[in-house]
């Protein structure tokens, strides 16, 4: 098997295509990450978020045209930001008129370097529209996939392309997000030299951060019998997350938010499910509580991902021949 993240160009940035054995030990390694042990230890990180999403949502001035899936998707990718960074990107702390009417202004940790990183992410999303507004090479893969690749990489090469331009933004992107892996593993270094130092690395663990990118360089200095992580691979990771998680999030919240809204007795019992949760002193719902106690939310947000479709694409090939459920998938030559 294959594995291609969704950018292609990232692909070539970080070497990235995992075949067979080597994708079978990569999996193996990045799994255990996504347990729901560890998910649940983030859901404080997220219902902070989700507050402020609410705040937001309440502090607009024209509560008759409220942009939510703008709302939302500063919601999205702060979450993106502080689970797979471990960064503060502060887009929902804007003010009420700045949040309702779409003003770019960021705040967080280091506002130049965020600035700077946010609208490197934002370059890349355009880029990577699959629609006639995109690079040449991307249009060509609408009508002839199998032109797509070669295209860009001769594209990439010529000045004032589209496709060379978005090589140029993904470069600068990864340099950025390798930036921030150096940082983490700084700060790594000098909580583990404080915690020896106070003779208790317990104590100092328990604070370690629970983003994406320390769990990776956990794994990385654990290491491995069959796959190693490397910097690449982090990197990599790390931006799936970012490209992968925000906008999806977005889009699916917004067409939960709009189906709901035409179908008054779906809401009515959505809304009756919703007031039956009644937590001690208003406290979030934990990770259990999310899976059992909304049944009907669950089928809801199921049903609104089928009518309105994320994402259409399947980014594997087969290296072999192989039969699945009765039909035969060649191999990709």
């Amino acid at each position: 098997m294959l594995l291609l993240t969704p950018l292609s160009e990232l692909n070539i940035l970080c070497s990235y295509n995992l075949r067979d054995s080597t994708w079978s030990a990569m999996r193996n390694t990045v799994i255990p990450l996504y347990q729901p042990a560890r998910l649940a230890r983030l859901i404080p990180v997220m219902q902070s978020y989700v507050d402020a999403l609410v705040a937001n949502i309440a502090g607009c001035p024209d509560q008759d045209c409220i942009p939510f899936c703008q709302l939302s998707l500063r919601m999205a990718i702060d979450i993106i930001g502080k689970t797979a960074f471990g960064v503060e990107f502060g887009l929902s702390k804007n003010s009420a008129a700045d949040r309702c009417c779409g003003s770019e202004t960021h705040g967080g940790e280091g506002d130049d370097d965020v600035r700077e990183f946010l609208k490197e992410y934002k370059r890349s999303m355009e880029f990577i529209k699959m629609d006639l507004s995109s690079s040449l090479s991307t249009i060509l893969g609408l009508f002839l996939p199998c032109a797509q690749t070669p295209c860009r990489r001769l594209l990439r090469r010529v000045p004032g392309t589209a496709d060379c331009k978005m090589d140029e933004n993904e470069r600068r992107l990864c340099r950025r997000i390798d930036a921030i892996i150096a940082g983490r593993r700084r700060d790594r270094a000098a909580r583990r030299r404080g915690g020896d130092g106070d003779g208790d690395g317990d104590a100092a663990a328990r604070s370690a951060p629970l983003d994406f990118i320390a769990a990776l360089l956990d794994a990385m200095e654990n290491g491995g019998k069959d796959f190693a992580l490397e910097d690449r691979h982090v990197r990599a990771l790390a931006y799936e997350h970012l490209i992968a998680g925000t906008k999806t999030t977005a889009f699916t919240l917004s067409s939960v938010v709009y189906l709901v809204s035409c179908h008054p007795r779906v809401e009515e019992k959505l809304l009756r499910e919703l007031d039956g949760f009644a937590p001690p002193r208003g406290r979030a719902p934990t990770a259990d509580e999310l899976q059992s106690r909304f049944p009907y939310l669950d089928q809801v947000i199921k049903e609104a991902m089928r009518f309105h479709l994320v994402s259409p694409l399947i980014a594997r090939q087969t290296s072999e021949r192989v039969e699945i459920g009765g039909y035969v998938l060649p191999k990709v030559r």
